[in-house]
């Protein structure tokens, strides 16, 4: 292998293992290297909602956010097309995108210094608290990118109210099936949080041995409609209607399933906030 193939192989290799992307139709050279973030800043990194005044009626906290990266490239500083800021929510979702400039401008301390920056206006909601996701990114001219790099942001509330769960429907006993057969045990309990059901992050199923003192399983029940195919069994939580408070598991149980034994069905509900409910929890029998 030549030198010069060496040299393309090693382009390849190394954004593949950093997480960056090469244009699919560029000729790899020596000179074509993703730009890269070194180091990056941002002027909040968590915010208490109950220090802050919303409006009555108002939907979104307002803010505004200074966000500072430095970033560098093989080929000079002309090489840099974009930087960017995206802000992602605690589910994963996209609310917005800001470019980053190095011009000097404010917010922007130096032109040409390598450190971009931007003052990026976020609306964040109300009731969806949690970690945020800051995520930058840079491309090239030659649309070569870089790694993204995350910084958290938490959106939090001191005057918080915990969840509260009540109605816990789980059968009394559970008849193993006959040989080849499964059986479907729906087990619901329902949530209220006064801080609205999106404050609600996360609703448990915990499967406990009361006789060992130990954990058999634990299982995220949904408030789904049934939508959701449920690892690793791949069927529906057995959810009737979405968004109602009412939180489902589906569980199989087969017919190779222990008998004559008893186990404890805990329900946990935790919020943004990471308060957590009074547990609720039902003795069931496998008979």
């Amino acid at each position: 292998m030549t030198k010069q193939q060496l040299v393309h192989v090693g382009v390849f290799l190394t954004a593949w293992m950093i997480g960056c992307s090469l244009p699919d139709d560029s000729t790899v050279t020596a000179e074509l290297y993703p730009p890269i973030i070194s180091s990056t800043a941002t002027s909040l990194k968590s915010l208490n909602v109950a220090s802050v005044t919303v409006p009555a009626g108002k939907t979104t906290i307002d803010t505004v956010i200074t966000v500072t990266v430095s970033v560098s490239d093989v080929n000079g500083a002309g090489d840099i097309a974009s930087v960017s800021c995206s802000v992602v929510t605690p589910d994963g979702t996209f609310l917005k995108s800001a470019p980053l400039h190095d011009d000097g401008l404010s917010p922007d301390a130096a032109a040409h210094d390598g450190n971009y920056t931007a003052t990026v206006a976020v609306s964040f909601p109300k009731e969806l608290l949690g970690t945020y996701q800051l995520q930058f990114q840079t491309v090239d001219q030659s649309g070569y990118s870089s790694a993204v790099v995350s910084l958290p942001v938490r959106i939090y509330n001191t005057i918080n109210s915990a969840p509260v769960l009540s109605n816990l429907v789980a059968p009394d006993t559970i008849f193993v099936p006959a040989a080849g057969t499964t059986e479907l045990a729906k087990v619901s309990a329902t949530v209220f949080d006064a801080d609205g059901l999106a404050d609600v992050k996360s609703v448990t199923l915990t499967i406990f041995r009361p006789v060992e003192g130990t954990v058999a399983n634990i299982w995220q029940m949904y408030d789904d409609g049934g939508t959701v195919a449920v690892q690793p069994f791949l069927i529906s939580s057995g959810d009737l209607v979405a968004n109602d408070g009412i939180y489902t598991f589906t569980i199989p149980v087969p017919s190779n399933t222990q008998k004559n034994m008893e186990r404890d069905f805990i329900i946990t509900a935790v919020d943004q906030s990471d308060s957590v409910s009074v547990l609720l929890r039902k003795r069931v029998y496998f008979r």
